[in-house]
């Protein structure tokens, strides 16, 4: 999984097309999300709406051997905050899990512009 950053980003969107949010809770790690828990992070306070995601292009913009941002450009249908178009600058972070294997992990999502209202096709 997440061999890359960017395929780590790709991953976690996936998971949401895939009604997978406590597998994209997996592949994160970021102070505020943690102190607010896992049933906040899959709520609709944040990305428990979320049941489609269309990327529309990922770019890395740097990547050495334990960081990583990555900017994403995209679609997400979400139930309960509306239908948006993002561009985002993702940071990813190499962390070593319990099973001593080493992952790329998202730990901030910062969005280069506010997102806006849309539909898929924009």
């Amino acid at each position: 999984m997440g061999s890359t950053a960017e395929d780590a980003v790709n991953d976690f969107f996936n998971a949401f097309n895939n009604n997978g949010c406590h597998i994209a809770w997996n592949m994160t790690y970021n102070n505020y999300w943690v102190s607010q828990g896992e049933g906040w992070f899959c709520s609709p306070s944040a990305f428990g709406g979320v049941s489609k995601v269309v990327i529309k292009s990922l770019t890395t913009v740097v990547q050495n051997e334990q960081h990583a941002d990555i900017y994403a450009d995209y679609y997400a249908e979400d139930i309960y905050n509306g239908n948006k178009c993002f561009k985002q600058t993702l940071s990813l972070q190499k962390m070593t899990y319990s099973d001593d294997k080493s992952r790329w992990t998202i730990t901030k999502m910062k969005n280069n512009v506010e997102p806006v209202t849309c539909s898929e096709n924009q």
